[in-house]
């Protein structure tokens, strides 16, 4: 559930209904009239614009209204199945265990420093750091390599939640954001499978889906959330997502992206998947995606070894 500062709260009208997390409250000068949310479901990262009704309605994330909605509920016909629950939680389980083992080399470290000098401590302390990020690092590795070995089964999407997870701790604790801005930070994507062709300056925020990453020569990516996939409620679609251009911060690039050379992508405006129907209409909105109503399809298109999903550069 969302929260809100003081200063507008005085701005919404909440009866009834659940708002998730990073919900943009519009201001427009003029309007005076509330945001009114009245027995609706609001998704993550929804931009509603002042004075805007939303009742008895189902807003997708990462969407825009812009103008009142009544009766517009979208269902979810293919509910999570309990078996994808446990295996999920099964999956966490055995990760826990794991990244607890992964501790084992620094703990040697420290052993080996309880005698030493105060000087050889302060250095050894800063080694036992630096391994424990190379640790946790190379087990990412090893767990996306063992994810992507799998067959491409209904049976995997518990394992791909799993590994996105992790991908996403692993960046912030094995302190990534420490080659943000260097050419390292690229090379660090080869690694894990991405294409960049050129030079890179990554900013953040993070990246997941590495083997669906491209980066074209002379990109920016400033404060950004760059994945390989999307999910519409149960349903997960991997795609390749082809960065290139310009990105400012506080974009979100998902699954299917395609931001060309020498274009700019700004603030708060999110692209997503333009696959529907097997054409490419352009970028689009996560709202303009459709559903399939598969909960246990994982749509990976062929690329022939390309990332770029027929994304072409300008």
């Amino acid at each position: 559930m969302a929260s809100y500062p003081p200063s507008k709260v005085d701005l919404i009208k909440l009866r009834r209904s659940f708002v998730s997390i990073h919900l943009t409250i519009g201001k427009q000068e003029g309007v005076k009239e509330k945001i009114e949310i009245i027995e609706s479901s609001v998704g993550m990262s929804v931009a509603i614009d002042a004075g805007t009704k939303v009742v008895r309605s189902t807003v997708r994330p990462l969407a825009h209204v812009q103008e009142d909605l009544y009766d517009d509920r979208v269902s979810n016909p293919a509910p999570y199945p309990l078996w994808k629950w446990v295996v999920r939680d099964a999956c966490y389980l055995i990760e826990m265990v794991v990244v607890t083992w992964t501790f084992i080399p620094l703990y040697e470290v420290i052993l080996a420093l309880m005698n030493a000098s105060l000087y050889v401590q302060i250095v050894g302390v800063m080694f036992g750091i630096l391994l424990q990020c190379v640790v946790w690092t190379c087990c990412l590795r090893v767990f996306q390599f063992a994810c992507y070995s799998l067959p491409d089964t209904p049976h995997r999407v518990p394992l791909l939640h799993t590994l996105s997870t992790y991908e996403y701790s692993c960046q912030v604790w094995s302190l990534w954001f420490l080659l943000w801005g260097t050419p390292f930070f690229g090379k660090l994507l080869q690694l894990f499978g991405s294409e960049v062709e050129g030079r890179l300056l990554f900013l953040g925020e993070f990246a997941q889906d590495f083997l669906f990453l491209s980066f074209a020569d002379e990109t920016i990516v400033d404060n950004t959330i760059v994945t390989g996939h999307h999910q519409m409620y149960s349903t997960m679609t991997l795609q390749p997502t082809r960065v290139g251009g310009v990105v400012h911060a506080s974009s979100r690039l998902l699954g299917g992206a395609c931001v060309a050379r020498n274009q700019e992508h700004g603030p708060f405006k999110f692209s997503a998947s333009t696959t529907r129907n097997g054409q490419d209409g352009g970028s689009k909105t996560m709202g303009d995606i459709s559903q399939t109503g598969d909960e246990t399809a994982v749509d990976i298109p062929q690329s022939n070894g390309s990332t770029t999903g027929g994304c072409e550069d300008a």
